[in-house]
Protein backbone atom coordinates (compact mmCIF):
# COMPACT_ATOMS: atom_id res chain seq x y z
CA UNK A 1 0.00 0.00 0.00
CA UNK A 2 1.31 3.66 -1.26
CA UNK A 3 1.94 5.97 1.83
CA UNK A 4 0.60 9.46 1.24
CA UNK A 5 2.81 11.94 3.02
CA UNK A 6 0.84 13.71 5.41
CA UNK A 7 1.19 17.96 4.90
CA UNK A 8 -0.37 20.20 7.63
CA UNK A 9 -0.51 23.87 6.76
CA UNK A 10 -0.67 24.21 11.00
CA UNK A 11 2.88 22.73 11.29
CA UNK A 12 4.06 24.61 8.09
CA UNK A 13 2.98 28.15 9.76
CA UNK A 14 4.78 27.23 12.63
CA UNK A 15 7.99 26.07 11.14
CA UNK A 16 7.78 29.32 9.18
CA UNK A 17 7.52 31.50 11.82
CA UNK A 18 9.91 30.15 13.90
CA UNK A 19 12.49 30.17 11.16
CA UNK A 20 11.28 33.78 10.22
CA UNK A 21 11.61 34.51 14.02
CA UNK A 22 15.31 32.92 14.72
CA UNK A 23 16.54 34.35 11.66
CA UNK A 24 14.91 37.73 13.51
CA UNK A 25 16.43 37.04 16.46
CA UNK A 26 19.74 36.74 15.07
CA UNK A 27 19.28 40.16 12.89
CA UNK A 28 18.29 41.57 15.55
CA UNK A 29 21.42 40.73 18.18
CA UNK A 30 23.74 41.47 15.56
CA UNK A 31 22.80 44.83 14.82
CA UNK A 32 21.86 45.90 18.67
CA UNK A 33 25.99 44.70 19.33
CA UNK A 34 26.65 46.68 16.01
CA UNK A 35 24.48 49.73 17.19
CA UNK A 36 25.23 49.90 20.70
CA UNK A 37 29.53 49.48 20.06
CA UNK A 38 28.57 53.06 17.75
CA UNK A 39 26.74 54.82 20.12
CA UNK A 40 28.55 53.96 23.59
CA UNK A 41 31.60 54.78 20.88
CA UNK A 42 30.76 57.93 20.23
CA UNK A 43 29.40 58.85 23.80
CA UNK A 44 32.52 57.98 25.50
CA UNK A 45 34.96 59.93 23.00
CA UNK A 46 32.62 62.78 23.54
CA UNK A 47 33.16 61.98 27.40
CA UNK A 48 37.31 61.29 26.76
CA UNK A 49 37.55 64.82 24.38
CA UNK A 50 35.44 66.43 27.59
CA UNK A 51 38.29 65.49 29.86
CA UNK A 52 41.34 65.92 27.49
CA UNK A 53 39.62 69.96 27.14
CA UNK A 54 39.57 70.24 30.96
CA UNK A 55 42.54 69.42 31.54
CA UNK A 56 43.75 71.11 29.02
CA UNK A 57 42.15 74.72 30.92
CA UNK A 58 44.38 74.08 33.79
CA UNK A 59 47.36 75.23 31.36
CA UNK A 60 48.53 79.03 31.71
CA UNK A 61 51.33 80.64 30.22
CA UNK A 62 54.47 81.98 31.75
CA UNK A 63 55.99 84.20 29.27
CA UNK A 64 56.52 81.31 26.36
CA UNK A 65 57.03 78.59 28.85
CA UNK A 66 53.53 76.57 29.58
CA UNK A 67 52.77 75.52 33.29
CA UNK A 68 49.93 72.44 34.36
CA UNK A 69 48.05 74.60 37.10
CA UNK A 70 47.02 71.64 39.05
CA UNK A 71 49.18 69.16 40.56
CA UNK A 72 48.87 65.16 39.26
CA UNK A 73 46.31 63.99 41.87
CA UNK A 74 43.64 67.06 41.18
CA UNK A 75 44.27 66.26 37.65
CA UNK A 76 43.42 62.20 38.23
CA UNK A 77 40.02 62.85 39.80
CA UNK A 78 39.44 65.10 36.90
CA UNK A 79 39.42 62.46 34.72
CA UNK A 80 38.45 59.58 37.13
CA UNK A 81 36.16 56.62 36.29
CA UNK A 82 35.16 54.40 38.58
CA UNK A 83 35.20 51.83 35.53
CA UNK A 84 38.65 51.89 34.43
CA UNK A 85 41.77 53.97 35.12
CA UNK A 86 42.64 56.70 32.84
CA UNK A 87 45.75 58.13 31.83
CA UNK A 88 46.93 61.58 30.99
CA UNK A 89 50.16 63.57 29.60
CA UNK A 90 50.60 66.94 28.74
CA UNK A 91 53.63 67.40 26.55
CA UNK A 92 54.65 70.50 24.40
CA UNK A 93 55.43 70.41 20.77
CA UNK A 94 59.02 70.24 21.79
CA UNK A 95 58.06 66.52 23.20
CA UNK A 96 58.36 67.78 26.73
CA UNK A 97 56.30 66.22 29.33
CA UNK A 98 54.65 68.61 31.61
CA UNK A 99 52.45 66.53 33.50
CA UNK A 100 51.04 62.74 33.46
CA UNK A 101 52.48 59.49 33.40
CA UNK A 102 51.37 58.38 29.97
CA UNK A 103 53.53 57.27 27.08
CA UNK A 104 53.38 58.74 23.55
CA UNK A 105 55.73 56.84 21.71
CA UNK A 106 53.20 54.66 20.07
CA UNK A 107 51.04 57.42 18.80
CA UNK A 108 52.22 58.55 15.04
CA UNK A 109 51.78 61.67 15.30
CA UNK A 110 53.95 65.20 14.12
CA UNK A 111 53.92 67.34 17.56
CA UNK A 112 55.22 70.42 15.75
CA UNK A 113 51.65 71.11 14.00
CA UNK A 114 48.72 72.24 16.00
CA UNK A 115 45.24 70.80 15.05
CA UNK A 116 41.77 72.67 15.61
CA UNK A 117 39.98 69.46 16.13
CA UNK A 118 40.70 67.00 18.62
CA UNK A 119 42.49 63.68 16.90
CA UNK A 120 41.76 59.80 18.34
CA UNK A 121 43.88 56.69 18.22
CA UNK A 122 43.66 53.00 18.87
CA UNK A 123 46.54 51.49 20.32
CA UNK A 124 45.24 48.15 19.76
CA UNK A 125 49.00 46.29 19.92
CA UNK A 126 49.42 47.21 23.22
CA UNK A 127 48.63 44.60 26.35
CA UNK A 128 45.81 46.22 26.89
CA UNK A 129 44.36 47.87 24.17
CA UNK A 130 43.64 51.98 24.64
CA UNK A 131 41.48 54.36 23.46
CA UNK A 132 43.31 58.01 23.03
CA UNK A 133 42.50 60.96 22.46
CA UNK A 134 44.47 64.08 21.53
CA UNK A 135 43.65 68.31 21.59
CA UNK A 136 45.90 71.29 21.08
CA UNK A 137 46.16 74.40 23.41
CA UNK A 138 47.46 77.43 22.40
CA UNK A 139 48.36 80.99 24.10
CA UNK A 140 46.69 84.03 23.51
CA UNK A 141 48.93 85.05 20.62
CA UNK A 142 48.68 81.21 19.18
CA UNK A 143 52.40 81.26 18.75
CA UNK A 144 52.85 79.00 21.33
CA UNK A 145 50.62 75.18 22.41
CA UNK A 146 51.16 72.21 23.96
CA UNK A 147 49.12 68.56 23.22
CA UNK A 148 46.63 67.18 25.93
CA UNK A 149 46.50 63.66 25.58
CA UNK A 150 43.85 61.62 27.67
CA UNK A 151 43.99 57.92 27.21
CA UNK A 152 41.26 54.62 28.80
CA UNK A 153 41.48 51.33 27.98
CA UNK A 154 39.05 49.81 25.50
CA UNK A 155 37.97 47.33 27.98
CA UNK A 156 35.39 49.96 29.27
CA UNK A 157 33.68 50.75 25.91
CA UNK A 158 33.13 46.96 25.21
CA UNK A 159 31.94 46.29 28.58
CA UNK A 160 29.54 49.64 28.63
CA UNK A 161 28.22 48.52 24.99
CA UNK A 162 27.44 44.84 26.03
CA UNK A 163 25.30 46.02 28.90
CA UNK A 164 23.62 48.50 26.49
CA UNK A 165 22.76 45.27 23.80
CA UNK A 166 21.98 42.98 26.63
CA UNK A 167 19.39 45.47 28.19
CA UNK A 168 18.18 45.45 24.44
CA UNK A 169 18.32 42.17 23.46
CA UNK A 170 17.31 40.08 26.62
CA UNK A 171 13.90 41.49 27.50
CA UNK A 172 12.97 40.88 23.71
CA UNK A 173 14.47 37.25 24.14
CA UNK A 174 12.53 36.92 27.05
CA UNK A 175 9.28 38.09 25.02
CA UNK A 176 9.62 35.30 22.78
CA UNK A 177 8.17 32.80 25.80
CA UNK A 178 5.48 34.95 26.05
CA UNK A 179 4.89 36.10 22.05
CA UNK A 180 5.58 32.47 20.71
CA UNK A 181 3.24 30.41 22.23
CA UNK A 182 1.00 33.47 22.00
CA UNK A 183 1.19 33.05 18.10
CA UNK A 184 1.02 29.61 17.97
CA UNK A 185 -2.51 29.57 19.52
CA UNK A 186 -3.74 32.31 17.30
CA UNK A 187 -2.88 29.90 14.23
CA UNK A 188 -4.65 27.06 15.65
CA UNK A 189 -7.96 29.31 16.11
CA UNK A 190 -7.30 31.25 12.52
CA UNK A 191 -7.40 27.64 11.10
CA UNK A 192 -10.23 26.28 13.01
CA UNK A 193 -12.49 27.26 9.71
CA UNK A 194 -10.51 25.27 7.82
CA UNK A 195 -10.87 22.27 9.84
CA UNK A 196 -14.59 22.85 10.12
CA UNK A 197 -14.73 22.27 6.74
CA UNK A 198 -12.95 19.62 6.57
CA UNK A 199 -14.94 18.26 9.31
CA UNK A 200 -18.17 19.41 7.39
CA UNK A 201 -17.25 17.27 4.32
CA UNK A 202 -16.06 14.28 5.73
CA UNK A 203 -19.41 13.86 7.14
CA UNK A 204 -21.01 13.91 4.14
CA UNK A 205 -22.50 10.79 2.66
CA UNK A 206 -21.09 9.70 -0.57
CA UNK A 207 -24.40 10.47 -2.25
CA UNK A 208 -24.22 14.21 -1.16
CA UNK A 209 -23.40 16.36 -3.78
CA UNK A 210 -24.31 19.46 -3.06
CA UNK A 211 -22.20 22.75 -3.04
CA UNK A 212 -20.34 23.80 -0.15
CA UNK A 213 -22.14 26.90 2.06
CA UNK A 214 -19.91 30.08 1.85
CA UNK A 215 -21.43 31.36 4.70
CA UNK A 216 -18.39 30.79 7.15
CA UNK A 217 -15.77 30.37 4.86
CA UNK A 218 -12.86 33.05 5.03
CA UNK A 219 -11.92 34.71 2.43
CA UNK A 220 -8.73 32.94 1.94
CA UNK A 221 -10.37 29.66 1.42
CA UNK A 222 -13.44 31.09 -0.90
CA UNK A 223 -11.41 30.58 -4.05
CA UNK A 224 -10.45 27.07 -2.94
CA UNK A 225 -13.87 26.04 -2.10
CA UNK A 226 -15.84 27.94 -5.12
CA UNK A 227 -13.66 25.35 -7.29
CA UNK A 228 -14.86 22.52 -5.08
CA UNK A 229 -18.16 23.41 -5.69
CA UNK A 230 -17.88 23.88 -9.41
CA UNK A 231 -16.23 20.10 -9.46
CA UNK A 232 -18.97 19.01 -7.23
CA UNK A 233 -21.59 20.53 -9.91
CA UNK A 234 -19.75 18.79 -12.96
CA UNK A 235 -19.45 15.74 -11.20
CA UNK A 236 -23.26 15.78 -10.79
CA UNK A 237 -23.34 16.62 -14.56
CA UNK A 238 -21.25 13.53 -15.14
CA UNK A 239 -23.21 11.39 -13.03
CA UNK A 240 -26.77 12.08 -14.42
CA UNK A 241 -24.86 11.91 -17.44
CA UNK A 242 -23.94 8.44 -16.68
CA UNK A 243 -27.36 7.48 -15.63
CA UNK A 244 -28.83 8.62 -18.32
CA UNK A 245 -26.67 6.96 -20.52
CA UNK A 246 -27.00 3.37 -19.08
CA UNK A 247 -30.71 4.04 -18.90
CA UNK A 248 -30.81 4.84 -22.82
CA UNK A 249 -28.57 2.00 -23.35
CA UNK A 250 -30.81 -0.62 -21.24
CA UNK A 251 -33.81 0.39 -23.49
CA UNK A 252 -32.17 0.19 -26.48
CA UNK A 253 -30.43 -3.13 -25.97
CA UNK A 254 -33.89 -4.28 -24.19
CA UNK A 255 -35.79 -4.93 -27.88
CA UNK A 256 -33.05 -6.38 -29.81
CA UNK A 257 -32.12 -8.57 -27.02
CA UNK A 258 -35.73 -9.55 -26.11
CA UNK A 259 -36.09 -9.81 -30.06
CA UNK A 260 -32.68 -12.47 -30.37
CA UNK A 261 -34.65 -14.71 -27.02
CA UNK A 262 -37.74 -14.68 -28.87
CA UNK A 263 -35.94 -15.97 -32.11
CA UNK A 264 -34.11 -18.28 -30.43
CA UNK A 265 -36.91 -19.89 -28.19
CA UNK A 266 -38.49 -20.50 -31.24
CA UNK A 267 -36.06 -22.49 -33.40
CA UNK A 268 -35.83 -24.56 -29.78
CA UNK A 269 -39.31 -25.49 -30.17
CA UNK A 270 -39.13 -26.62 -33.64
CA UNK A 271 -35.43 -28.36 -32.71
CA UNK A 272 -37.63 -30.06 -29.96
CA UNK A 273 -40.80 -30.66 -32.00
CA UNK A 274 -38.99 -32.50 -34.55
CA UNK A 275 -34.96 -32.68 -34.30
CA UNK A 276 -34.84 -33.76 -37.65
CA UNK A 277 -36.49 -30.72 -39.30
CA UNK A 278 -34.29 -27.94 -40.63
CA UNK A 279 -34.15 -24.69 -38.66
CA UNK A 280 -36.71 -22.30 -39.94
CA UNK A 281 -34.61 -20.18 -42.75
CA UNK A 282 -36.97 -16.91 -42.14
CA UNK A 283 -36.47 -17.03 -38.59
CA UNK A 284 -32.41 -17.65 -39.29
CA UNK A 285 -32.53 -14.55 -41.15
CA UNK A 286 -34.69 -12.55 -38.64
CA UNK A 287 -32.28 -14.00 -36.09
CA UNK A 288 -29.29 -12.61 -37.77
CA UNK A 289 -30.77 -9.26 -38.15
CA UNK A 290 -31.59 -8.91 -34.91
CA UNK A 291 -28.03 -9.91 -33.32
CA UNK A 292 -26.69 -7.71 -35.92
CA UNK A 293 -28.20 -4.86 -34.82
CA UNK A 294 -27.39 -5.35 -30.77
CA UNK A 295 -23.47 -5.88 -32.34
CA UNK A 296 -23.87 -2.37 -34.08
CA UNK A 297 -25.84 -0.94 -31.42
CA UNK A 298 -23.08 -2.50 -28.56
CA UNK A 299 -20.31 -1.23 -30.85
CA UNK A 300 -21.76 2.51 -30.96
CA UNK A 301 -22.43 2.47 -27.04
CA UNK A 302 -18.81 1.77 -26.68
CA UNK A 303 -17.77 4.06 -29.10
CA UNK A 304 -20.02 6.93 -27.42
CA UNK A 305 -18.52 6.01 -23.87
CA UNK A 306 -14.92 5.66 -25.12
CA UNK A 307 -15.31 9.49 -26.83
CA UNK A 308 -16.98 10.54 -23.13
CA UNK A 309 -14.12 9.64 -20.87
CA UNK A 310 -12.80 13.34 -21.66
CA UNK A 311 -8.92 13.30 -21.40
CA UNK A 312 -8.16 9.63 -20.89
CA UNK A 313 -7.21 9.15 -24.97
CA UNK A 314 -3.56 9.23 -26.15
CA UNK A 315 -3.34 12.14 -28.74
CA UNK A 316 -0.59 12.00 -31.01
CA UNK A 317 0.17 13.57 -34.28
CA UNK A 318 -1.10 11.93 -37.31
CA UNK A 319 -1.69 12.76 -41.47
CA UNK A 320 -4.95 13.73 -42.25
CA UNK A 321 -4.52 12.16 -45.42
CA UNK A 322 -3.93 8.64 -44.51
CA UNK A 323 -7.56 8.78 -42.83
CA UNK A 324 -9.57 9.73 -45.08
CA UNK A 325 -7.95 7.18 -47.43
CA UNK A 326 -8.56 4.45 -45.38
CA UNK A 327 -11.92 5.62 -44.90
CA UNK A 328 -12.97 6.31 -48.35
CA UNK A 329 -11.61 2.93 -49.03
CA UNK A 330 -14.04 0.80 -46.70
CA UNK A 331 -17.17 2.98 -47.02
CA UNK A 332 -16.96 3.07 -50.78
CA UNK A 333 -17.40 -0.41 -51.23
CA UNK A 334 -20.18 -0.52 -48.55
CA UNK A 335 -22.30 2.74 -50.14
CA UNK A 336 -21.43 1.20 -53.57
CA UNK A 337 -23.55 -2.45 -52.50
CA UNK A 338 -26.17 -0.08 -51.13
CA UNK A 339 -26.95 1.50 -54.51
CA UNK A 340 -25.42 4.59 -53.93
CA UNK A 341 -22.04 6.41 -55.05
CA UNK A 342 -19.40 8.14 -53.01
CA UNK A 343 -17.01 10.61 -54.24
CA UNK A 344 -14.32 12.39 -52.26
CA UNK A 345 -12.54 15.53 -53.61
CA UNK A 346 -9.73 17.49 -52.14
CA UNK A 347 -9.94 22.06 -52.17
CA UNK A 348 -8.19 24.07 -52.93
CA UNK A 349 -5.05 22.21 -51.97
CA UNK A 350 -3.95 18.88 -51.63
CA UNK A 351 -3.44 16.85 -48.15
CA UNK A 352 0.47 16.73 -48.48
CA UNK A 353 2.00 17.42 -44.90
CA UNK A 354 -1.68 18.00 -43.41
CA UNK A 355 -1.47 16.93 -39.89
CA UNK A 356 -3.90 17.31 -36.71
CA UNK A 357 -3.33 16.52 -33.32
CA UNK A 358 -6.01 13.76 -31.45
CA UNK A 359 -6.60 10.13 -31.78
CA UNK A 360 -6.85 9.04 -35.27
CA UNK A 361 -8.99 5.91 -34.71
CA UNK A 362 -11.64 7.79 -33.12
CA UNK A 363 -11.70 10.73 -35.88
CA UNK A 364 -11.72 7.86 -38.74
CA UNK A 365 -15.19 6.07 -37.00
CA UNK A 366 -16.56 10.06 -36.48
CA UNK A 367 -16.25 10.44 -40.01
CA UNK A 368 -17.77 6.80 -41.03
CA UNK A 369 -20.32 7.44 -38.58
CA UNK A 370 -21.25 10.39 -40.88
CA UNK A 371 -21.00 8.41 -44.25
CA UNK A 372 -23.13 5.62 -42.38
CA UNK A 373 -25.56 8.27 -41.88
CA UNK A 374 -25.81 9.71 -45.01
CA UNK A 375 -26.13 6.01 -46.78
CA UNK A 376 -28.79 5.30 -44.26
CA UNK A 377 -31.05 8.24 -44.44
CA UNK A 378 -29.73 10.32 -47.32
CA UNK A 379 -30.12 10.43 -51.23
CA UNK A 380 -27.94 8.63 -53.54
CA UNK A 381 -24.93 11.33 -54.42
CA UNK A 382 -22.73 10.91 -51.69
CA UNK A 383 -20.02 13.13 -51.26
CA UNK A 384 -16.83 13.30 -48.94
CA UNK A 385 -15.31 16.78 -49.45
CA UNK A 386 -11.99 18.49 -48.01
CA UNK A 387 -11.70 22.50 -47.81
CA UNK A 388 -9.31 24.30 -45.95
CA UNK A 389 -9.60 27.85 -44.60
CA UNK A 390 -6.81 29.62 -43.09
CA UNK A 391 -5.64 27.04 -40.10
CA UNK A 392 -8.87 25.09 -40.31
CA UNK A 393 -9.78 21.94 -42.50
CA UNK A 394 -13.11 21.31 -42.93
CA UNK A 395 -13.94 17.44 -43.75
CA UNK A 396 -17.72 17.83 -45.50
CA UNK A 397 -20.21 15.33 -45.97
CA UNK A 398 -22.64 15.95 -47.86
CA UNK A 399 -25.94 13.88 -49.63
CA UNK A 400 -28.73 15.20 -51.98
CA UNK A 401 -31.41 13.62 -49.65
CA UNK A 402 -34.62 15.24 -48.74
CA UNK A 403 -32.71 17.16 -46.10
CA UNK A 404 -33.68 17.94 -42.39
CA UNK A 405 -35.84 20.57 -41.09
CA UNK A 406 -34.93 23.37 -38.13
CA UNK A 407 -36.42 20.97 -35.25
CA UNK A 408 -34.25 18.07 -36.53
CA UNK A 409 -31.25 19.49 -37.03
CA UNK A 410 -31.37 20.87 -32.82
CA UNK A 411 -31.86 17.44 -32.06
CA UNK A 412 -30.05 15.55 -34.11
CA UNK A 413 -26.69 15.02 -31.99
CA UNK A 414 -28.52 13.64 -28.98
CA UNK A 415 -27.83 10.36 -27.94
CA UNK A 416 -30.14 7.30 -29.19
CA UNK A 417 -32.59 10.11 -31.03
CA UNK A 418 -34.17 9.17 -34.23
CA UNK A 419 -35.76 10.68 -37.02
CA UNK A 420 -39.71 10.49 -37.39
CA UNK A 421 -39.31 8.58 -40.68
CA UNK A 422 -36.34 6.40 -39.88
CA UNK A 423 -37.79 3.76 -37.76
CA UNK A 424 -37.99 1.51 -40.90
CA UNK A 425 -33.86 1.91 -41.23
CA UNK A 426 -31.39 0.52 -39.00
CA UNK A 427 -29.48 2.30 -36.83
CA UNK A 428 -29.08 3.38 -32.88
CA UNK A 429 -29.00 7.52 -32.97
CA UNK A 430 -25.40 7.27 -31.91
CA UNK A 431 -23.32 8.00 -34.83
CA UNK A 432 -23.42 12.21 -34.81
CA UNK A 433 -23.05 12.56 -30.83
CA UNK A 434 -19.80 10.50 -31.13
CA UNK A 435 -18.51 12.34 -34.01
CA UNK A 436 -19.53 15.60 -31.92
CA UNK A 437 -17.54 14.37 -28.89
CA UNK A 438 -14.81 13.18 -30.84
CA UNK A 439 -14.22 16.34 -32.85
CA UNK A 440 -14.93 18.73 -29.41
CA UNK A 441 -11.82 17.00 -27.94
CA UNK A 442 -9.53 17.57 -30.89
CA UNK A 443 -10.61 21.22 -30.49
CA UNK A 444 -12.87 21.15 -33.64
CA UNK A 445 -16.75 22.13 -34.41
CA UNK A 446 -19.33 20.36 -35.99
CA UNK A 447 -21.88 21.99 -38.30
CA UNK A 448 -25.25 20.55 -39.57
CA UNK A 449 -26.80 22.63 -42.83
CA UNK A 450 -29.62 21.55 -44.59
CA UNK A 451 -32.20 22.93 -47.24
CA UNK A 452 -32.50 25.08 -48.60
CA UNK A 453 -29.01 26.81 -48.03
CA UNK A 454 -28.24 23.86 -49.48
CA UNK A 455 -29.58 21.00 -51.95
CA UNK A 456 -30.10 18.05 -49.31
CA UNK A 457 -27.59 18.09 -45.85
CA UNK A 458 -24.05 18.47 -45.81
CA UNK A 459 -22.44 18.35 -42.33
CA UNK A 460 -19.08 19.74 -42.12
CA UNK A 461 -16.08 18.69 -39.37
CA UNK A 462 -13.74 21.90 -38.19
CA UNK A 463 -10.42 20.69 -36.74
CA UNK A 464 -7.20 22.89 -36.27
CA UNK A 465 -4.56 21.29 -38.61
CA UNK A 466 -0.56 21.67 -38.88
CA UNK A 467 1.03 21.90 -41.72
CA UNK A 468 4.30 19.79 -41.72
CA UNK A 469 6.28 21.26 -45.60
Amino acid sequence: MKLINSYSIQKKLRLTFLLLWSSSVVITTWVAFTLTDHVAGVSLDRILKDDALALASQVHWDGENPKFGVDIKTADSMIFDSLSTSHFSVITKAGEVIAGDFETKRLNINLTHPLSEPVFFDLSSMPNPMRVVGVTFQNVSKDRFVWVFVAEPQSKRTKISRELASAIFLPALCLTFIVVPLIFLGIRVGLEPANAISLAVSKRGIDDLSPIGLEQVPDELKGVIGHINDLLLRLQEAIAHERRFISDAAHQLRTPVAGIKLLSDDLARTYKADPAQAPDAEVLEQLQAVATRAAHLVKQLLNLARTDRSGQEEETHFALAEVLESVFIVWRDVIKLSGKHLNMSVLPMGLQGVSLRGNATLLGEAIGNLLDNAMRYGGDQIELTVQFDKELVNVKVFDNGVGLSEQEISNVMTPFWRGPGSHHVEGAGLGLSIASNVVRKMGGSIVIASRPSVLGTEVSIALPMQTTH
